[in-house]
């Protein structure tokens, strides 16, 4: 599993805005941190539109979760 804390935004004052989660998911980060309101509709749509296939987050949470259940 990859998480990598803040990647996809230029800097602190980006951090208002999106860092463009769907990419990160095609990148193989299983995990982008440490969240944000505004990252959930953007895959959303994503995964609405076709951008972002759903195998993509079926793949992301598959590895969330194999690490997880390994470490708790």
């Amino acid at each position: 599993m990859v998480a990598d804390w803040f990647v996809g935004f230029a800097g602190f004052e980006a951090l208002k805005g999106n860092s463009n989660v769907p990419e990160q998911l095609f990148a193989a980060n299983d995990l982008p941190m440490p969240g944000f309101p505004t990252q959930k509709p953007a895959i959303m749509a994503d995964i609405k539109s076709g951008k972002l296939p759903k195998e993509v987050v079926d793949t992301a949470l598959k590895e969330f979760w194999s690490w997880f259940s390994s470490h708790w």
